[in-house]
């Protein structure tokens, strides 16, 4: 199956108007907080995240994130209640994150470069409890380095709302998509394809509102792996090659990145294991280019709005002759169900266009109680 931004067309490639993904069981209350918490006891040296100038193991991230979260509590985050983190790409961020999280909260990434007038929708519509901000950090030092390190405990469940991410607004006003703790969990945990483990360094090179940077933080934070946090703001190719040649072996990066870095600097992947792209429509041109550039490295082409958690469905390449053209955006992920129908709802024969219908995990809607659907 190929796309377009306006339309899902059947091809020749292996794919029915009806597909279903492999359904996979995972434990629906586990939280994307105690799945971290479990590294910090099993490998707590073990390094989580590093940006070049400081870098936290799991024990530290932990424990660091544990201060905060009193914090967070003292100052009025209750169970349920949304917490904005206005900051750059970075160490705080991740810290600040996961201590959303353990205070029993959802975090809004909010990233601090955005203009000042989408930032104080994002905080208004989101409803915050409170805002994380490089100020507060800064002026309550002292008091959050006091704090016990230890968890607060409060209670949260698989079904409880992890994150809020915004969508672009560009076919419309900006809609906060609310994603569970158990979505998170499943987008990583049914993401075999990406092979990330232990001995993994995940590149988080998004900005942090952007969905991709869940797909970033939490395969590595929830597989033992390590986070390479990327400098703040757009890099530019070099930059970028920088630190995809620093040792990374797993990054996902938007596509028209994809395709400039293809263009400039093929070999810049040769380190990784796995490239993940999405975003657009995937040129069959750049993915051959990098395929022959870097023969060991899998290419993986992944689509999907916000709302869906990142993507829902995902096509794997390993070497030139695995790359089609058009490049297919796949077949659906782990407990996710595609159907393409006609505007009378009804399946559409191959070579046919159609619309691409989407059901299974994901976000559990926008906020305010609007369901996700069609309109």
């Amino acid at each position: 199956m190929s796309s377009n931004p306006q339309s899902i067309t059947l091809t020749r490639y292996p794919f029915s108007v009806r597909q279903e993904g492999e359904i996979r069981g995972f434990r629906a209350d586990a939280t994307v907080h105690d799945l971290v918490e479990r590294w910090a006891e099993r490998t707590p040296d073990a390094v989580a995240v590093t940006d070049g100038v400081e870098t936290l193991t799991y024990a530290g991230l932990s424990e660091r994130a544990n201060r905060l979260a009193h914090f967070l509590v003292e100052a009025g985050a209750r169970p349920g209640s949304r917490v904005g983190v206005c900051l750059p790409r970075g160490i705080d961020a991740v810290v600040a994150f996961l201590a959303a999280l353990k205070s029993g909260c959802a975090y809004v990434p909010m990233d601090a470069n955005y203009p000042a007038e989408r930032l104080a929708f994002m905080a208004e519509d989101a409803g915050l409890a409170l805002t994380v901000t490089a100020d507060l950090l800064r002026e309550k030092s002292q008091e959050i380095s006091s704090l016990p390190c230890e968890s607060p405990g409060t209670a949260s469940g698989g079904d409880d709302i992890a994150d809020v991410i915004y969508t672009s607004g560009s076919t419309g006003r900006p809609k906060g998509v609310e994603v569970r703790h158990n979505s998170v969990v499943a987008l990583v945990r049914c993401a075999d394809f990406m092979g990330v483990d232990g001995t993994s360094r995940f590149l988080h090179a998004s900005s942090i509102s952007f969905d991709a940077a869940v797909l970033e933080i939490w395969s590595a934070l929830l597989c033992g792996g390590r986070l390479v946090v990327a400098p703040d703001g757009p890099l530019s190719s070099a930059e970028l090659s920088s630190e995809l040649l620093a040792g990374v072996t797993h990054a996902m990066i938007p596509t028209a990145l994809f395709h400039r870095q293809a263009a400039d600097a093929p070999e810049s992947f040769a380190g990784l294991r796995v490239l993940a792209v999405g975003g657009e429509a995937l040129g069959s041109e750049h993915a051959r280019a990098v395929c022959r550039a870097n023969p060991n490295l899998r290419l993986v082409n992944l689509y999907g709005p916000t709302e869906v958690t990142v993507y829902c469905t995902y096509h794997v390449m390993e070497g030139v002759e695995e790359v089609a053209d058009p490049a297919p955006i796949g077949r659906p992920a782990a407990n996710v169900r595609l159907r393409v129908l006609d505007a009378g709802l009804r399946p559409v024969p191959v070579g046919e266009v159609g619309e691409l219908f989407v059901g299974g995990g994901g976000g559990r809607g926008w906020r305010g109680g609007i369901c996700i659907g069609r309109s």
